[in-house]
């Protein structure tokens, strides 16, 4: 069930190449002619292999030092995992297999981390770090509605598929809230427990600074005219920092000077011509970064979709508009968004984006294989067997729990690949299935099992291995629940 899996389309198109990043996309994006550099030669294995002790021990967790070199240049392992590398030689790996976007992680104990990326195209080395999905909570007088909302978006749930989502951070707005901001940041602390993005004026920091300290936020509002003063405040509590403009050179010259000082910096880049101007800025930044080696622009990139002018026809409203610019964003290496509202209908594509533009295309999306149990089922239940391709296994699982049925569903390793795709390569066979149906023995008295249409070849290998008879089920796992309930009240006959 359910076709190839297919790669999303290439992040630079409709013209945009490394020549607009010499050369910028028009003035409203800013130019970066003065800033690009060449692009750094790309770290070989054997340079990496070299550093590592060549012992062969296994003790990072694969067989050889070279398979562990080519782990850390794809970002799968850290230099930390060898216990037996000397010291220098860990800070000279750090420097080789570091991914030229630099991590940034905030929220209290590093909750969460953006960037990190190391290519501008997900075939070639996978995006590792989804985009992050925050809400703005702004309040200028009533401190009781920015409870109120707060308690809301902790609370806020959103399911894609196979997976549940909550927000995964909270932007506040202290601007206008001077007097009792430590008590809102407190509350979401103890309510919600997420990280934080905070906007706060440089004379109420310091009746909050032991609580940035511990919570460790992103502070944002850092630009030209203050960068000074915030430098010193993200330096004292140790929290990252947020730098803003709406030049590309200018965003780069700030956060150089921030990162020459020892902060951790994200930029925040704000476009003077709607979404036009944002996507080409979003492209150029990391364009830079990553292909010509711009150290000012290597940091995570943080999008605030509303910021953005509004198209001149008001076909949309505001919601949509906004998830159709976050959208964007999230294509073109936005690493953290900030809506400014929870609705369900605007919210839910930008999650269903990020989890398919975000999942890893060199490998199939599976479940764990093993038995799960569908309602409440008893030694007279149906046992129905499937693959552990992600997409089979919802459709089966989400058709026979929309019909009520209360079953044993048995989810054999098929490495991630549908029904036919096992049959074909060989993954499944009649004795994988007759190990795989060991795990509901005991539980049912019968010993009957449906398998899908795909796997009908395979119907005597598995009685004969299992000592099970086999079922056929329908074609369309739809018509599941219906033929269950009369197969099993023996209203028809088995295959």
């Amino acid at each position: 069930m359910g076709g190839p899996h297919r790669d999303h389309p290439s992040p630079i198109r409709g013209g945009f190449n490394r020549h607009h990043a010499s050369q910028g996309l028009g003035s409203g994006a800013g130019s970066l002619q003065k800033v690009t550099a060449m692009p750094e030669e790309k770290t070989s294995p054997i340079t990496v292999y070299r550093l590592l002790p060549g012992r062969n021990c296994g003790e990072c967790g694969v067989p050889t030092c070279m398979a562990f070199a080519f782990r850390l240049l794809e970002g799968v392992s850290e230099p930390g995992e060898c216990p037996h590398l000397t010291e220098e030689n860990r800070d000279e790996l750090l420097k080789l297999v570091s991914p030229p976007v630099r991590k940034v992680r905030f929220g209290k104990g590093g909750a969460l981390c953006i960037g990190g990326e190391r290519s501008l195209h997900r075939h070639v080395h996978r995006f590792y770090h989804p985009t992050a999905i925050g809400v703005g909570v702004k309040v200028e007088n009533h401190l009781d509605e920015a409870v109120s909302l707060i308690r809301r978006i902790g609370d806020f749930k959103v399911t894609v598929g196979w997976e549940t989502y909550g927000v995964d951070f909270i932007y506040l707005n202290c601007s206008g809230l001077d007097e009792q901001v430590l008590k809102l940041i407190r509350h979401v602390d103890e309510y919600t427990g997420k990280p934080m993005i905070i906007s706060i004026t440089l004379p109420v920091v310091e009746q909050a600074w032991g609580t940035l300290a511990e919570l460790k936020p992103v502070l944002c509002g850092a630009d030209a005219a203050n960068l000074k003063e915030f430098i010193e405040l993200s330096r004292g509590v140790e929290c990252p920092l947020a730098v803003t403009s709406r030049s590309v050179e200018e965003l780069c010259r700030l956060s150089e000077k921030a990162s020459s000082q020892g902060c951790q910096v994200v930029l925040n880049p704000i476009p003077g011509n709607g979404l036009k101007g944002l996507v080409s800025m979003l492209i150029q930044i990391r364009i830079a970064a990553l292909e010509h080696g711009v150290s000012g622009l290597q940091h995570p990139i943080l999008v605030f979709p509303a910021q953005r002018q509004p198209c001149s026809n008001n076909v949309l409203n505001h919601g949509w508009m906004e998830s159709l610019t976050g959208a964007a964003c999230v294509l073109r290496y936005a690493d953290a968004l900030v809506l400014s509202s929870m609705d369900w209908l605007s919210t839910a594509p930008l999650y269903a984006l990020r989890q398919g533009y975000y999942s890893n295309p060199r490998e199939p999306a599976k479940v764990n294989p093993g038995l799960y149990v569908l309602g409440k089922p008893d030694a007279h239940s149906p046992v129905v067997l499937t693959t552990n391709y992600a997409l089979t296994y919802y459709l089966v699982s989400g058709d026979l729990q929309a019909g009520n049925v209360s079953c044993y569903l048995v989810v054999v390793d098929s490495q991630g690949m549908s029904v036919e795709n096992a049959v074909a390569g060989g993954l499944v066979d009649g004795e994988i299935i007759a190990n795989s149906l060991k795990m509901v023995e005991g539980r049912v008295l019968e010993k009957r099992v449906v398998l899908p249409r795909g796997f009908s070849r395979l119907k005597g290998e598995v009685e004969e291995a299992s000592g099970w008879r086999v079922l056929i089920g329908p074609e369309d796992s739809a018509e599941l629940p219906s033929y269950l309930r009369k197969l099993w009240v023996g209203e028809v006959e088995g295959d």
